[in-house]
């Protein structure tokens, strides 16, 4: 995850983009998580959120509704809550 973050920091457009798919894809929870903590830390352009939140929504491995839970208390009426919604309800 660092290293792929480091990388992130480093390229630019596409690969960033590509690089969001990758770890958007993992089976880990944790990891999902802080790729949209990322998203809304300002770690991950903000042109580039809606690649991170399509990419957990996506998943096919792990639950969208794990990490939507424990997602929502951390960004409870923003913006990020009502796109949770929405990705949970699908």
């Amino acid at each position: 995850m660092v290293q792929l973050m480091a990388l992130y920091q480093e390229t630019t457009g596409v690969e960033k983009r590509r690089i969001l798919s990758a770890l958007g894809q993992s089976q880990y929870p944790s990891l999902l998580y802080a790729v949209l903590n990322f998203s809304l830390d300002g770690t991950i352009r903000k042109q580039d959120t809606y690649q991170a939140f399509a990419c957990v929504c996506r998943n096919r491995k792990v639950g969208v509704r794990d990490v939507y839970e424990r997602s929502t208390a951390s960004c409870a009426g923003s913006t990020c809550a009502s796109t949770w919604a929405t990705c949970a309800s699908r």
